[in-house]
This record gives C-alpha cells, structure tokens and sequence, in this order.
C-alpha cells in the first residue's frame, strides 16, 4: 500500500497543492510553519476521515476561503490503482463527503480503505496524558483494521448518549428506574466486543513490543509491556461472558448512576498503562524512556495492521530524527524499510549517510 499523488485545495495554508511519492522514504525538508505538519494531518484524513488535531474539523479549511477543503489521493493497493477523495464543504451546514473511485461512501465506510500510522510529537502525551487520548489511539488504530469495531465504537456511542439521556429523566422524576434494563443490555452487548478486541490486541502486541523496544535501547533486556485496564473483573474473555459481567455491573450501579446523571462504567471510561520492567511509565518515566515507548508504540502499530492485512500501511512520521541520536535514527530506518514513509524534518542533515533509498523533497516552495 503506498501513496502515488496527493492534491489539495484550500486545505490548511496550501490553496493548492499537486505532490507525488515514491514507494519508498520520503523526507519533506522545510522550516517551521511551511506546513509540513499539514500534509501528514492531510494524508492520515485521508485514511481516517479526521483532522488529528483540530478541535473542530471546520479548522482545516484555508482562513481565506471558508467554503470548503479539497483532498483527493491516488494511492496503490494490492496492486490496483484506487482514487480517494474527502470534502469538507461548509458552504451551508458543515459537512464531510467521501468517495473512493467516484462512489459515494459513508465515513464509516471510508474508514480502513487507505490505512496509515501517524507519529507527531504530541503523541508523548499518550504515557501521562489523559485516559482519552491512550482510547482514542487504539479505537483509531483497531478501526482502520476491523470495519466490525469501529461500527460496535459508533453503535455504543449512541446507545450511551440514550442511556445518559434516560438517566436524567429519571433523575427529575420523569422516567422509572426499571426503563435502564432494555438499555443495560444493549449498552453491554456493543461493549462485549469492544473490549474483547482491545484485550487481544494488548496481549498480540505485548509478544514482540519488547523486542522492538530493545532496538532502540542498545539490547539491555528491557521489558516493556502495555495493561489494559477493563471497566469489569472478567473470568473469561468471550464476547458473552464479558457482554454479562458488564451487564450486571450496570445493574448493580445504576442507582448511583441516576444521581450522577450518567454512565460512569464502560469502554468509554477505560484505560492503558505502559510498564518498563514493572515500572509505570506515566509515573516514574523519563522523557527519554517516554520518547522511546510511544515510537515503539507506533511501530508495532505499523506492524500488527502489516501482520493482520497483509498490506504495510503508510506510515507517517513528523519531525522525529530531531530527538534521537544517530544509532536510534538507524534503528528506526531499519525498521521502516520495505514499505511507504513520509518524514517530515527541518533539517536533511540527519540523514546524511543514510540515503539510501530515501528521496528529499524541499518545501520552500510548496505553499505558493
């Protein structure tokens, strides 16, 4: 899977842009605010249909033309040519439209066709940051490789925003306590699968993510292992058993949760914790140990989707080399090889003797 050609109208600060790529690395060079940032945020819409950064999608479109953003990619897959194109047209109501090869899809089935993995530098915030952010990270990343999870994500969500909604009701004296049952189980049997497939995806990538860890890390030993932590006590992880345990939970909550007003047990109150040799990374983590655990993160990211598809997503990487020294930059080429890589970077002298089978783009004169 690699990205041909990008083509961009009033997208963040490029009115328009015309790009081609080659299957391999490519380094994008450039100072900062040339919009570097925005042609990777760009490309992972492209697979994801949202701005990674944007507080509200309308953000993207360009300051001086508020009516609408243009992407289109051309992108090869599994050997065949295939058009994707995403609009944000804010012309009446703000709206987003997708197609691939001329047919109109839904976002959700959108999702998953052009697949990539995306690094920046605020993803540091996945080791201390809020509970959010370590979600949002796997559900995005589970979503691109399981067309089943991502509608269980948006199906759940609905039936929270109900079950939240009846909760009030029944918190001003409108609705009866006993109207939750109907909703307890519904709520439980979309957070059955979510959280069935959020425990096999801890438990494959915690058999090689050490490995990985040890390349950036001189071949100490390290033990590096991610925990997921459930909203229930589980005996058993079939979809079944876990869609009961929650269930009973529910049950057993609900009155406080008429008093709170809202959900206060599920997937959407779930989180991850991250452990180097037994050592909570969020508490007692250096920046450097940080650093390495969300790359390593990334990578066995790109290769869990490579291993479950068999098509090596597009793996995007935005001003990484500054914060590594030369033996973590080699280890990370090598680890990159075989597939398609953008790189953004303010200086190309990072790369030198390395070449290699990279292609240095200047951006100076990208954003006219």
């Amino acid at each position: 899977m690699y990205l041909k050609s990008l083509h961009l109208e009033f997208f963040r600060n490029y009115l328009a842009l015309d790009l081609k790529f080659n299957p391999g690395t490519t380094v994008l060079v450039g100072p900062n605010a040339k919009g570097k940032t925005n042609l990777l945020e760009a490309i992972f819409m492209l697979a994801i249909s949202k701005s990674f950064r944007a507080r509200r999608q309308l953000e993207v479109i360009n300051w001086d033309n508020r009516d609408y953003a243009r992407l289109e990619a051309l992108a090869e897959i599994a050997g065949e040519e295939k058009k994707f194109e995403l609009v944000l047209d804010n012309r009446a109501k703000f709206t987003k439209h997708a197609k691939i090869d001329g047919v109109k899809l839904s976002l959700a089935e959108f999702i998953g066709n052009l697949r990539a993995v995306l690094f920046v530098p605020e993803d540091l915030n996945l080791i201390s940051g809020s509970p959010a952010l370590r979600r949002r990270y796997f559900d995005v990343a589970l979503s691109q490789l399981d067309r089943k999870y991502l509608y269980a994500l948006l199906q759940y969500d609905k039936i929270l925003k109900s079950r939240n909604k009846l909760l009030q009701s029944i918190a001003e004296g409108k609705s009866q306590i006993g109207e939750l049952a109907f909703w307890n189980t519904e709520l439980a049997k979309e957070a059955a699968y979510i959280i069935q497939k959020r425990i096999q995806t801890v438990q494959a990538w915690n058999k090689a993510i050490s490995e990985i860890y040890d390349d950036f890390a001189s071949g100490q030993g390290f033990n590096f292992e991610v925990k997921y932590k459930a909203c229930v006590s589980l005996e058993s992880t079939k979809e079944a058993a876990i869609a009961k345990a929650l269930e009973t939970r529910l049950t057993e909550n609900q009155e406080r949760e008429t008093v709170l007003g809202y959900t206060e047990i599920g997937p959407h109150r779930e989180d991850y914790g991250f452990y180097l040799n037994g050592r909570n990374l969020a508490l007692y983590g250096s920046r450097g140990e940080c650093r390495t655990a969300v790359l390593v993160l990334k990578l066995q990211e790109l290769h869990y989707l490579t291993e479950q598809t068999g098509e090596r997503p597009i793996f995007l990487l935005d001003d990484v080399f500054s914060e590594l020294d030369k033996s973590r930059r080699k280890a990370l080429l090598a680890r990159i090889s075989g597939g398609q890589t953008i790189i953004t970077t303010t200086d190309s002298g990072y790369f030198k003797g390395m070449e290699g089978d990279l292609e240095v783009q200047e951006m100076e004169e990208l954003d006219k």
